[in-house]
């Protein structure tokens, strides 16, 4: 009679094993952020023996950067690397790709400690400067409070009449041979800046300033008319020479950024790169449990 063998559906299959060691890859980030720290401290000391204000012998900026750039890489890649390799050993496991994932773990585990790092030494900066700007605000306010404070109880000294009687014989339309030196170079002050923040001249403010500057300077108004058309023309090309550099000086700071972003990039793909390399040689392959296990049983 033939056996029928039957097998059961409802049997959930078996788990599998969980092969990661979150002790091992902490302990690797520790020991990585600790070396990079370590030979950090030992690049600063290096370039300060290289500074000698006495002979004059200093490197230049751009040595300094292009050396400290060099040395932090290489300070990255070995710290990564030997965090690679303490985590994969520290896991027991005899698999490389289980090697691999947990160097690669611990590239990832140093770079957010790292970044959290740099985030929160940069919020202590800004809260500082904004502790800072604040007691500013704050002595400013209370200073124009009591300038306001004081300039009230001045005003009350006065008729209105008195304090408007300056401005009406500066802005009023007076008769320009009537004005003094200082009150001539505060109307044309007033016209140029009006001239320059709103881009044209308001009714009647060019003819006005021809008449100004033609007092000002002792000449007829049609001589006046000239300079100051050359100074338009002065300013105009100052003001298109400025925004030339601006945009010349934005461009530059674009490509920098674009550079360092790319070498960035590359130096953080280089130390996942080593550590995945340290943590592959930090596995423990499987010759090295049969040579344990030969001594053991030869014992």
């Amino acid at each position: 009679m033939a056996t029928i063998v039957t097998t059961p559906t409802d049997v959930a299959p078996p788990a599998l094993l969980r092969r990661v060691s979150w002790g091992a890859v902490i302990a690797g980030a520790i020991v990585a952020i600790a070396v990079g720290t370590l030979l950090s401290v030992l690049g600063v000391a290096i370039g300060a023996t290289t500074i000698d204000t006495l002979e004059r012998t200093t490197p230049d900026a751009g040595t300094f950067g292009l050396a400290s750039g060099i040395w932090a890489t290489f300070a990255s890649l070995l710290a990564m690397g030997i965090g690679g390799y303490v985590a994969a050993r520290l896991s027991g496991t005899n698999s490389n790709q289980d090697g691999i994932l947990h160097g690669l773990t611990v590239w990832a585990l140093a770079l957010i400690l790292g970044a959290a790092v740099a985030a929160s030494s940069l919020t202590s900066i800004a809260s500082i400067a904004v502790r800072g700007a604040g007691a500013a605000v704050g002595g400013v306010a209370t200073g124009i409070g009591a300038a306001g404070g004081g300039a009230a109880a001045a005003a009350t000294q006065f008729d209105a009449s008195q304090l408007l009687d300056p401005v009406r014989r500066t802005l009023g339309g007076s008769n320009v041979d009537n004005l003094s030196s200082e009150q001539v170079a505060e109307e044309v002050a007033s016209l140029v800046r009006t001239r320059l923040t709103s881009g044209e001249w308001p009714e009647g403010s060019r003819e006005r300033l021809n008449a100004l500057v033609a007092k000002s300077a002792g000449i007829s108004e049609a001589e006046a008319s000239q300079r100051i058309d050359q100074a338009e023309a002065q300013i105009r090309e100052a003001m298109a020479e400025a925004e030339q550099t601006a945009r010349e000086v934005a461009d530059a700071a674009a490509r920098a950024t674009a550079v360092a972003a790319f070498w960035a990039f590359a130096a953080l793909l280089l130390g996942a790169i080593m550590a995945a390399i340290g943590a592959i040689i930090g596995t423990r392959h499987y010759h090295e449990y049969e040579a344990r296990r030969e001594a053991y049983v030869a014992r």
